[in-house]
Order: C-alpha cells, then structure tokens, then sequence
C-alpha cells in the first residue's frame, strides 16, 4: 500500500498536473485569440460605418468599440 502511494506521489500526480497546466494553456491561448477577433471585427464593423459616412458626408458621432458600453 505505501508503495502505490509514492508511485501516485511520484508519478501519477505529477503528470496530471502537467496535463493540467497544458491544457489551461492551449485554453489561455485560444481565448485570447478569440477575444482578439471579436475586438478586430467590432473595429473593423467601425470603421467602415465611419468611413461610410464621411463619404455620404454625414455626421458619424458614434463612440469607438473600446468606448462603447454593454458590449461585454
């Protein structure tokens, strides 16, 4: 029995823990692109409606995407 503990202490736990640490990685990195994405298409989204305007010659007073609010 003691040595089915240290081999779970010395072995076992250790690479779950590592498993662990690397999928909480790989999920970091994936939602930091994602978030990246979504901010890009709300600029882009922005911009276009600014530009849009300016070329109809109307008045575009809408607050930029990191200005707005309820956009969580």
């Amino acid at each position: 029995m003691v040595l089915y503990y240290h081999m779970l202490n010395r072995l076992v736990y250790p690479l779950i823990r590592r498993h662990e640490e690397r999928g909480e990685a790989e999920g970091e990195a994936r939602g930091r692109a994602e978030g990246m994405d979504k901010a890009n298409k709300a600029w882009r989204k922005w911009n276009q409606a600014r530009m849009d305007a300016e070329a109809k010659g109307l008045p575009f007073d809408e607050p930029p995407p990191d200005q707005q609010e309820g956009d969580s």
